[in-house]
């Protein structure tokens, strides 16, 4: 019973390991695609604020994803605390 449950949360934890670089990906090539627009329009300026919370998010969610899938892994709970503790200031 315990594996299938390491299981669930190693399964859980790389989804959401890979969506966070995914999103950090995209608002990387997003950041270096604008810097041509953002030296044309000054009204482009606003774009980069959405642009940076992505980056942040997407380096976040890519943390809290490692961490937790090593964490089930390994079965370190030194780990899964860290990663609780950041569920936990995230949420």
């Amino acid at each position: 019973m315990l594996s299938r449950i390491k299981y669930v949360v190693i399964i859980y934890n790389l989804l959401y390991w890979l969506l966070g670089v995914v999103i950090l990906g995209l608002s990387a090539y997003l950041w270096w695609c604008s810097q041509d627009y953002l030296n044309l329009n000054e009204m482009c300026r606003y774009y980069v604020i959405p642009l940076i919370a992505m980056l942040i998010l997407g380096g976040v969610m890519t943390i809290m994803g490692f961490i937790g899938c090593c964490g089930a892994r390994r079965e370190s709970s030194c780990l899964i605390r860290t990663y609780f503790l950041l569920c936990a200031i995230t949420c």
